[in-house]
């Protein structure tokens, strides 16, 4: 779970509705509208108005809200470790096939 932006996973574990800014990894893990509010850095005027529309509008509010919550226990450590542990078998595999002069593509990765 590198550079995962632990922050707004926690907000909407707790079934709040998340605005955040569009730094980093955000726009990997959130869509604008549909799993939270999004502006773009430094903007302070988007900011503002993107919490009073949740105010305004609680329907909006509780779809951000069930949203945010299903993102977070999709991404779980629970969820994201069977992919992980997949990823790196795949690539002993690869580095193995290497080691072994049946495929040079890449560079070799060596196990200790």
């Amino acid at each position: 779970m590198d550079n995962m932006p632990v922050a707004v996973l926690e907000g909407g574990a707790l079934g709040l509705p998340v605005v955040s800014t569009t730094v980093g990894g955000i726009t990997h893990l959130l869509k604008d509208g549909e799993t939270a509010l999004l502006t773009s850095d430094g903007d302070v005027e988007a900011m503002v108005a993107a919490i009073q529309r949740l105010l305004r509008d609680p329907d909006l509010a509780g779809r951000l809200s069930t949203a945010g919550r299903r993102l977070a226990e999709r991404s779980s450590w629970e969820q994201v470790r069977p992919q992980w542990e997949a990823l790196f078998a795949s690539l002993l595999i690869q580095a193995d096939g290497r080691e072994s002069g049946r495929d040079d593509a890449g560079p070799s990765v060596r196990r200790r």
